[in-house]
């Protein structure tokens, strides 16, 4: 094999290794404090909550997954049917109390019992 191919195919290599590993950490901090945010959020309006790294990790990550598929379909997806000032606002709106909503009501799984 010569030197090129060689090089080529290290550099392949290195980058889905290093995006796999740079995605995997997106996940983990973003996972991390979205579910950090809700909790502490949610401790102060209405309920304790368990608080370790996994439970704040896993609820973080579903309630990004929760709210990346909703806006999507709530916020998006109108917006480019409808490209107007108008739909972006009131799809904001709407979509503003679908996810209060849907983050106490996922919240309450992880709730404390005293």
């Amino acid at each position: 094999m010569s030197w090129p191919i060689l090089i080529g195919l290290n550099h392949s290599l290195g980058l889905i290794i290093g995006l796999t590993i740079g995605l995997g950490l997106f996940f983990l901090i973003v996972g991390f404090l979205v579910g950090f945010l809700n909790s502490v959020i949610t401790v102060y309006l209405w309920f304790d909550v368990k608080m370790s790294f996994w439970n704040l990790f896993l609820h973080g990550l579903a309630l990004f997954t929760t709210f990346f598929v909703v806006n999507f379909a709530f916020v998006i997806l109108p917006t480019l049917a409808y490209p107007e000032i108008t739909t972006w606002v009131i799809t904001t709106i709407v979509v503003s109390y679908l996810d209060g909503f849907l983050a106490k009501d996922m919240i309450g799984r992880w709730k404390q019992e005293h």
